[in-house]
Parts: C-alpha cells; sequence; structure tokens
C-alpha cells in the first residue's frame, strides 16, 4: 500500500518546494507533496470502507456504478451512471487508492539508487521490514485483542467480517505473510502491507534491472507477466489471500509491476520536466486529464474494460504515475498540496490505513453501522495519530538505531535536475 513518510514525529515539516531535511548530518531533496498525495490517498481508503458499509439503497450508488441494477429507483441508477464516467468517483475508490500505493512506493524506494547512494541489501531490508512489517504485526494484534473484547462484552454484529473463525493456523498464516484457505478478515487492509513487504525485498533487483537494461524493455516485461497473473487470480484471492499460497505469490507478482512502473516514472522524471518545458499549461493539462481519465478506467471505460483487469488496473496505474508526476514537479499541484493539514495527514497516513478499518469494526459493534460511520469518520484521524505515536514513530526510530540512518530509501524524495 505503501511506501510511508520515513520520519520521526517530532520532525518539522518542510513547507516549501525543494527545501532542504537534514538528518543525521545528510541533506535529503524532498518533496512534501508526495506526503499529502499518499495522505489523500489514505483517505480515499476509508472512505471506501465507510461507504461499503452503507444501507441499501444509498450504498448502491457507489458500488460498480456503471451497472444498472434492476428494480433501483431510476434516479438511483442514473446517479451511478454519471459518476461513473466523473472523476468524483476517485473519492471512494479504494483499490485505485491502493495501486496508487504501490505506484508511489516504486518511485520513491527508486531515489537512493537514481543518486547512486544505494544501500546494501541488508540495510536496505532491515529498514523496510521495520518500517512495514513491525507495524503490520501491531496492527494484527491490535485487531485480534479488539475482536476478542467485542465477542466477550457486546458480542459481534452479524455481517461484519469478523464473524469469520480467526484460528491459530490462520494467524501465524498473517504473520509468516503467507496466504491460506481464507481471507485477511481480522483487519481488511493488510493483504496489500503482505504485497508491498515481498516486493520491498526484492527492489533493489528490480533496480538493478531496470539501471542495467532499457526501463522500457522492463516495463514492457512486467506488464506482460502482470496481466496474465491478474487474469489467472480472481480478484477476490488478489486482495484477501482466499485460496492457495501460490495464488497469493501470483497476486505478488501482478502487483510488482506497479512498483517497476513507479521506478520508470522516477527514471523518467528528468526527461519529464524537460518535456514541460516545451509544452508549458498545455500538456499540464492534458497530462492531468489523460491521469485522471486513467485512474478512473473502471469508470471510465465501464465494462468495455472491466472484465480485463488486468489490462484494466495497469491503466490505472499509469493514471497514477501521472499524477504523481504532477505532484512531484507542478508547482501550483505542489503548493496545494502543502497546506499544512493535508501534510499531518500525510505523516500519520500509513498509520490511518492500519488503524482505521479495526476501529471501524469496533464502533460498529458498540454504536451500530449508522452512528458507527460517523464515529469513525469523527475519530480515525486522532486514533492514527495516537497509533503513529506508539508504533510507528518508535520502529522507524527502530531501524535508523539498527539498519543506519545516512541513506533514506523510503523517504519521499526528487532527485536533482
Amino acid at each position: 500500500m505503501l511506501s510511508w513518510c520515513d520520519r520521526p514525529a517530532s520532525a518539522p515539516a518542510c513547507l516549501a518546494a525543494g527545501a532542504l531535511r537534514h538528518s543525521a548530518g545528510t541533506s535529503v531533496h524532498r518533496v512534501e507533496s508526495l506526503d499529502s498525495l499518499r495522505g489523500v490517498a489514505a483517505m480515499v481508503v476509508v472512505l471506501c470502507h465507510v461507504i461499503e458499509a452503507l444501507p441499501h439503497p444509498i450504498g448502491d450508488v457507489f458500488a460498480e456504478p456503471w451497472k444498472v441494477i434492476p428494480g433501483l429507483p431510476g434516479w438511483i441508477n442514473t446517479a451511478r451512471a454519471v459518476t461513473s464516467y466523473l472523476p468524483l468517483r476517485l473519492t471512494w475508490a479504494g483499490l485505485e487508492a491502493v495501486l496508487l500505493f504501490f505506484v508511489l512506493s516504486g518511485y520513491v524506494l527508486a531515489q537512493p539508487f537514481l543518486r547512486g547512494a544505494a544501500p546494501a541489501w541488508r540495510t536496505f531490508a532491515g529498514r523496510r521490514l521495520c518500517r512495514l512489517y513491525l507495524p503490520y504485526l501491531a496492527a494484527l494484534f491490535v485487531a485480534l485483542v479488539a475482536r476478542d473484547v467485542m465477542m466477550r462484552t457486546v458480542g459481534l454484529v452479524p455481517g461484519i467480517s469478523w464473524m469469520h473463525p480467526a484460528p491459530v493456523k490462520l494467524i501465524a498464516q498473517q504473520m509468516a505473510l503467507a496466504g491460506g484457505s481464507d481471507s485477511f478478515h481480522i483487519n481488511g487492509v493488510v493483504w496489500s502491507l503482505v504485497h508491498e513487504i515481498r516486493i520491498s525485498l526484492i527492489f533493489p533487483l528490480l533496480m538493478l534491472l531496470l539501471l542495467r537494461t532499457s526501463p522500457l524493455v522492463c516495463l514492457a516485461a512486467s506488464f506482460a507477466i502482470a496481466i496474465p497473473a491478474f487474469h489467472y487470480v480472481p480478484q477476490a484471492s488478489l486482495d484477501t489471500f482466499a485460496g492457495q499460497f501460490e495464488l497469493s505469490l501470483a497476486g505478488t507478482l501482478a502487483y510488482g509491476s506497479f512498483f517497476v512502473l513507479g521506478a520508470s516514472a522516477a527514471l523518467a522524471y528528468p526527461a519529464f520536466s524537460r518535456l514541460r518545458e516545451i509544452t508549458g499549461a498545455a500538456g499540464d493539462a492534458f497530462l492531468f486529464l489523460a491521469s485522471l481519465v486513467l485512474l478512473n478506467a473502471d469508470g471510465s471505460f465501464g465494462p468495455r474494460i472491466s472484465s480485463h483487469q488486468g489490462t484494466m488496473h495497469l491503466l490505472e496505474g499509469l493514471g497514477a504515475a501521472g499524477m504523481i508526476l504532477l505532484a512531484a514537479g507542478h508547482t501550483f499541484v505542489r503548493r496545494a498540496l502543502h497546506w499544512p493539514p493535508l501534510l499531518w495527514v500525510g505523516r500519520v497516513s500509513f498509520s490511518l490505513y492500519l488503524s482505521h478499518y479495526v476501529l471501524f469494526l469496533v464502533l460498529w459493534c458498540l454504536l451500530g453501522p449508522a452512528l458507527g460511520i460517523v464515529v469513525t469518520l469523527l475519530t480515525c484521524l486522532p486514533v492514527a495519530a495516537l497509533f503513529y505515536r506508539l508504533v510507528e514513530a518508535p520502529t522507524i526510530q527502530l531501524g535508523h538505531r539498527y539498519f543506519g540512518t545516512s541513506v533514506r530509501p523510503d523517504a519521499a524524495t526528487q532527485p536533482q535536475i
């Protein structure tokens, strides 16, 4: 889901575009707008899960909006048809937000390799495990404790994912990042972390291939692998690991193409900047609109492409790459994303992603779906800030302590041009 801001809680935000941030004697060119973009995507995931819980027929307006459902009032089907072609749908398109996380991961993880400051694999892998795996385990533990408390006190509400059993074998599989015969229903968002961690461990090899060969060749090869992988594995198995372990590995193979896409975008950034100087505002407007259409491919092209999910997801990935390039390089977009509240949401975005689903299920059990939705939206950010302070920031510092601070592979940085 995810390449997250590697920053201790006490670090000040650098609000000026291209500002230098110093850490452990090393200066890093950091693009803060990418943190904000990550925060926006995390909020989209929250809205997606909240909207999924809306009752019939309100919730029907948002799910697969290009499909006409017989029996619904005409105005609802009209609203579905309209939202399917508008960027408005992206405000609750959770999977598209996760794909943006993957592309952004590839983009920011590639930076030290492009600067010639790539860390040793042990350092890189150790920091990524501290950055991702330890919070992953903490979120799993919190979810298990919350589930047990709800079962013993108020009971579980029918219809929520915690109604499924959670045997020790399933918990062990989740801790070992291994897909089993059940879904990640204990904390429904962690499926993406499994792919993220696996791909991060081999990312230096991917960068070696990118830098030793043509990025276009690597990108074409990854797409050629990803498209049949997406078609081979049902979407439910990709997202939730419903099925055998080999299906989850196929999912990792498919989603790895988005990391390659992000790294290729980082490699192409200097050429992109030179092209922007030639095309000017017209080129920026075209890229923005094209990126919106591609990122919204499921709605933009509807049933004509949704049945070909591999192609559809890769189009969405291209749209995400366009948005990232604009966020990194366009002055107006960067200034908009430098709004301090957005920067703060970007700082706690990983914690928000990990904690909001469990919070929602607890509130659903305590307050019911309607009030649970409202209270979740009001409290998800404070809870994320608490998770950041207690879990995320300490794991970042742990990675610094044991694996060095001279290279920051998951900082949202931009190579000098």
